[in-house]
């Protein structure tokens, strides 16, 4: 997969949803992108990430 910020993005959603992620770290190991590229697509503060996060915490409330 090119590194394609669309394509990065959706992927970072669909493991979030398949796999119940709970840590932008476990994300980020599932991405064919490292650390810091991932925060150049994805600043903080970005709706992205923002969405990023929202799953997240989604996840989490889930599991209590």
């Amino acid at each position: 997969m090119a590194n394609d910020k669309k394509k990065i993005y959706e992927k970072a959603l669909s493991e979030i949803e398949k796999k119940k992620l709970i840590f932008i770290e476990d994300i980020i190991m599932l991405l064919p992108i490292s650390k810091p590229t991932f925060y150049d697509y994805f600043p903080v503060d970005s709706n992205e990430l923002n969405n990023i996060k929202k799953l997240i915490d989604e996840n989490k409330i889930s599991l209590k």
